[in-house]
């Protein structure tokens, strides 16, 4: 289990990896084969918001509980904490702050024009395409972490009768 959970976390981050290059690229794709014809700033400023706030801090946040896990599976740790508050996070409370903040700033984009509004689409358009990439990732990453509570919970202790005997 150790050694699926530790395969699992590094896949999990090399697809989050693809994932932030492919929505970037999705990003400047879909601005540049946007028909409303006017490149609008509000709109990329808003766009690399909401980039930051849907790619970025979901990232950051599976590194760093990528990291605390492989210390924790490489040091034998018998807590399992971390695992327990990243599993309730990407299971959907990320989601839904995600959702509330897109809706937050859709309302603030709206309020600079239909073409703001249009071109913040677009551009919004285009990172969806590749959204797929952060839903594998997610999925794999959520399956890394309950193997390495099984092997925390499971495999641990009876490794460490067997070596007390």
């Amino acid at each position: 289990m150790k050694k699926a959970a530790t395969v699992l976390l590094w896949v999990s981050i090399g697809v989050e990896v693809l994932y932030v290059i492919a929505a970037l690229l999705g990003m400047v794709i879909g601005g540049a084969t946007s028909p409303i014809g006017k490149f609008n700033a509000t709109a990329v400023i808003a766009a690399l918001v909401m980039f930051l706030v849907t790619v970025g801090i979901p990232m950051l946040a599976k590194v760093i509980f990528a990291v605390i896990t492989l210390f924790g599976l490489k040091a034998k740790s018998k807590l399992f904490v971390t695992e327990i508050i990243a599993i309730v996070s990407f299971s959907g409370v990320f989601s839904l702050l995600s959702a509330l903040l897109n809706n937050i700033v859709f309302m603030v984009v709206s309020g600079f024009g239909e073409y703001s509004l249009g071109s913040y689409h677009y551009i919004t358009a285009g990172m969806s395409w590749v959204g797929f990439l952060h839903g594998i990732s997610t999925v794999l990453f959520i399956v890394a972490l309950s193997f390495s509570i099984a092997y925390k919970k499971i495999e641990l202790p009876y490794l460490n009768s067997i070596s007390e005997e």
